[in-house]
């Protein structure tokens, strides 16, 4: 991969746009509900930094082992170590803090847009608060009728 051929936005959406879409849906859902399961509760499943760096972590994950996957298919006799090290140019781009974030935060804005999730602030203490993530107005609004 020759990442000099473009910047790092070019790079979300390659990211984005080579995930498989029942990968994003999966990852997306599988997030609502660990929210909705710990709604109003303040954790690392709720604060709105620790989701959306999870979230981009988890793409960042897949899109390294797919891209690997590629090359072995090509070369089975290469490990991924190996890999690695002939691709450090993209390891070190997507392997940052930052980035990773601002990955993730591609999906929390999807999810606000849809209104699946809003974003709250709790107050810990006088000086410590917290954003953290709910549910939205989309799940909650929903009905269940009985048969």
């Amino acid at each position: 991969m020759n990442l000099k051929e473009g910047n790092l936005l070019s790079l979300y959406a390659q990211i984005i746009n080579k995930l498989e879409i029942e990968y994003l849906i999966n990852i997306i859902y599988g997030r609502i509900l660990t929210i909705i399961s710990n709604n109003q509760l303040l954790n690392n499943k709720t604060y709105q930094v620790d989701v959306t760096l999870n979230l981009g972590t988890e793409m960042v994950n897949k899109y390294i082992l797919n891209c690997y996957k590629q090359v072995r298919k090509s070369n089975p006799n290469k490990t991924y170590h190996v890999w690695k090290l002939d691709n450090p140019e993209l390891i070190n781009k997507t392997g940052g803090t930052q980035f990773k974030f601002e990955l993730g935060n591609v999906l929390i804005k999807f999810m606000l847009d849809l209104k699946l999730i809003k974003a709250g602030v709790k107050i810990l203490a006088k000086v410590d608060k917290k954003s953290i993530l709910v549910a939205g107005p989309e799940l909650i609004s929903i009905k269940v009728y009985p048969n």
